[in-house]
């Protein structure tokens, strides 16, 4: 597999969005059927297909096919999803008496210690927001479940290459943007979604591997081989 540049990277992804007309169409049919919740295990399970084959270096875009398969990994996501969720939510209902009580008492005490706990509960809901796709690549390598929710494989990960990690946020977020702006015509909004899905299980999979480039073209470490 030849490295990859920065830029590359981005323009390489949403060519591995598009290369396949076939699954591509049916990736905006389940893009569609996300609005009914019906098509999003589906399409998260796909995610998972994405990133697990580029893992192991194939390039292609793979097919729908082998849907018990897919319907599985997508329920995998989806608890992973879940648990990060329930972490935040029991976050959140631990500083909330704060508010609720300062309030009805009018105590600028109780009101002020809820915000000083808001802090570290804000921050441990960015790092959980962070972890939940690196989560779903532990899993779609290792196929274990206990090892995806647990932080700690997800911290490793971006401690071995925090600065491929930080590319690989941008790239995501710019790819984004411009794979969002077909969006304007509402009709295409579910292939959209199919391709930044993809995209950025294209972008992830670079990253997790080592081969995302700065612009001067540093060379990170391969968190892959040192998580």
């Amino acid at each position: 597999m030849e490295n990859e540049g920065f830029i590359d990277t981005m323009i390489n992804s949403i060519k591995y969005s598009i290369s396949d007309i076939g699954a591509l169409l049916v990736g905006g049919i389940m893009g569609f059927l996300c609005l009914f919740l019906v098509g999003i295990p589906f399409m998260l399970g796909y995610t998972i297909r994405c990133f697990r084959n580029l893992v192991i270096g194939d390039n292609t875009l793979p097919g729908w096919d082998d849907w018990g398969t897919m319907l599985k990994d997508g329920i995998m996501a989806i608890a992973i999803s879940l648990v990060y969720g329930l972490i935040s939510g029991i976050l959140y209902v631990l500083i909330m008496p704060f508010f609720l009580v300062g309030g009805m008492l009018e105590s600028n005490l109780l009101l002020i210690l809820g915000v000083v706990m808001a802090v570290p509960v804000i921050l441990i809901e960015i790092v959980i927001g962070l972890l939940i796709y690196l989560s779903w690549m532990e899993y779609a390598v290792s196929g274990d479940l206990a090892r995806a929710i647990n932080p700690v494989n997800g911290l490793k990960i971006i401690a071995a290459n925090p600065i491929g990690y930080v590319l690989a946020l941008v790239a995501v977020f710019i790819t984004g943007v411009v794979i969002s702006i077909p969006s304007a015509l509402i009709i295409t909004i579910p292939w959209v979604m199919f391709a930044t899905y993809v995209a950025s299980a294209y972008i992830y999979a670079r990253f997790y591997q080592g081969r995302i480039y700065s612009p001067a073209g540093s060379q990170p470490a391969t968190p892959a081989a040192t998580a």
